[in-house]
């Protein structure tokens, strides 16, 4: 069975395109000299967390795509034949944070402040 990155992102039905194939919308938050790298074997080979790398890209894609954390988490779970599911809101944000570095692609950022309360 291949394990290349095509094949798994065609198993794994990820969204057309991987977010370094979207121009960097926040110049700011890529570091100076280095472009956004795309999602690959190697970049795989070098990530912290090797088993866990093509969940954290599909988690990265979800939150540009404008899913909220929840959301996520729900699909995750129903996705757990094909990755490990996340316990927490908390551990969801650190996984995006860190493949966004890994890529250096923009850090997504949530909404700040706490919900307005309904009356």
């Amino acid at each position: 069975m291949p394990d290349d990155i095509a094949h798994l992102a065609d198993k794994h039905r990820f969204q057309d395109g991987l977010p370094s194939e979207q121009p960097a919308s926040d110049e700011d938050s890529l570091e100076e000299g280095k472009q956004p790298l795309e999602a690959s074997e190697e970049l795989k080979a070098t990530y912290h967390d090797r088993d866990n790398y093509l969940r954290n890209v599909w988690m990265y894609e979800q939150r540009k795509a404008g899913k909220t954390n929840n959301a996520i988490l729900s699909e995750l779970k129903k996705r757990g034949q094909e990755f490990a599911y996340l316990e927490s809101e908390s551990s969801l944000r650190n996984a995006v944070k860190a493949i966004a570095l890994h890529h250096n692609w923009p850090e997504l950022k949530g909404r700040s402040g706490r919900p307005k309360a309904s009356n």
